[in-house]
């Protein structure tokens, strides 16, 4: 089990990767093209990666750009590229 800092941790790298690859996850979910269940899915498949170091260093490195993708490695690049193709 992990506990809500977690949570938090990885919810914070999900945004910054959606706002990396131009997906604004709170747009998404007010459009309804994503639900909060698919969101939490999205943190807890982010909780369960073993790449979180590169993440971090990825997200720092292109601050402030917009990417076409996410990293190979991204357990929700299906995810962000579904929700940039809607």
């Amino acid at each position: 089990m992990f506990g809500f800092q977690k949570f938090d941790d990885h919810s914070t790298l999900v945004n910054k990767m959606g706002d990396t690859v131009g997906v604004d996850l709170v747009e998404e979910l007010q459009r309804g093209t994503l639900t909060p269940s698919d969101l939490r899915g999205a943190v807890l498949r982010c909780v369960g990666c073993r790449e979180t170091g590169k993440c971090r260093q990825f997200l720092a490195e292109h601050a402030g750009e917009t990417l076409d993708h996410t990293p190979s490695y991204c357990r929700n690049a299906d995810t962000f590229e579904a929700l940039k193709g809607e």
